[in-house]
């Protein structure tokens, strides 16, 4: 075990999830959404952390999720949802754990409720985009991020 290990896994013994919040949401279609098949089209998502910033008490990192719906070239659905999460500080924290935590823990901990808001916005818009996989992510000695659901 390495010595980033090992201050990993006291700051994890040390810090506490405080909670979720949604911030932001961004919802478009185009009205060419509404010609095709949802089976005849590419849904894609991302991820991307925004900020990771700290005071001596919490650790507050902003995530963001991007779904896009395309026809070749053409986006015709661009889904954008914000989440702020919110864990309690530890001295063992800093630059090299942000970023180990980030990868282990803050996308399998905001991904079922980008599912939940992502459900919820396709049924209020009539999108009919198929539920999002569940992700079953790999343990943490793997060097993989995710794997592929059944």
């Amino acid at each position: 075990m390495t010595a980033i290990d090992e201050q990993y896994n006291s700051f994890i013994k040390e810090t506490e999830f405080k909670g979720l919040r949604l911030i932001s949401s961004e919802f478009y279609k185009k009205k060419e959404f509404d010609d095709f098949e949802i089976n005849d089209l590419k849904t894609s998502f991302s991820y991307e952390v925004k900020s990771i910033t700290s005071n001596e008490r919490i650790i507050l990192i902003e995530v963001l999720w991007s779904l896009i719906v395309k026809k070749s070239n053409m986006i015709l659905v661009k889904i954008h949802i914000g989440y702020e999460l919110a864990y309690t500080n530890s001295k063992m924290f800093n630059e090299d754990i942000a970023s180990k935590f980030v990868d282990i823990v803050i996308k399998p901990v905001s991904f079922p409720y980008l599912r939940q808001s992502i459900n919820q916005i396709s049924q209020d818009a009539d999108l009919n985009i198929p539920q999002l996989p569940m992700l079953k992510f790999l343990p943490t000695n793997s060097t993989a991020k995710e794997a592929p659901s059944d």
